[in-house]
């Protein structure tokens, strides 16, 4: 008799936490190489960022796409929630704390920046902001129901 191979069945929602994990370490590695470039003085050129940005963009879109897919209807409306009041509750807090802080201590806390300095490191704490309130409102959502 032949021995036939067990293959083990993928659910939908175990690629989707394994495209998850590939998102997280694929942004881990792009962090640490930031970093790692930073720390020994490298200099990426702009142009060099920018194409890869877009790219990035473009790829996680399309990876998105696959995800969303992928996930069932509880898990789209966990998101949909988190996104609209996790969201919008991290943005609200991102621009009060933008209103009361002080421009001379941010410049003394990351130096004299060129005003696209300024806008990416507003721009990355509002979407900071924005994710942390993804996530506890995404947590809230999922404890409620687990009742």
């Amino acid at each position: 008799m032949e021995k036939i191979e067990a293959r083990k069945v993928v659910s939908r929602e175990e690629i989707a936490q394994r495209i998850l994990v590939g998102c997280g370490v694929f942004g881990g590695l792009v962090g640490a190489g930031g970093a790692l470039a930073n720390r020994l003085e490298i200099q990426i050129p702009m142009p060099v960022i920018a194409v890869g940005t877009v790219i990035t963009l473009m790829v996680m879109a399309g990876v998105t796409a696959i995800y969303w897919r992928m996930i069932d209807e509880a898990a789209r409306e966990a998101h949909k929630f988190a996104w609209f009041w996790g969201g919008m509750a991290g943005a609200a807090v991102a621009l009060m704390i933008g209103a009361v802080t002080d421009s001379a201590w941010l410049t003394a806390m990351y130096g004299d920046l060129k005003p696209a300095g300024w806008l990416i490191l507003g721009m990355g704490g509002l979407l900071i902001a924005q994710t942390i309130g993804y996530g506890l409102a995404w947590a809230g959502w999922w404890l409620i129901r687990q009742r």
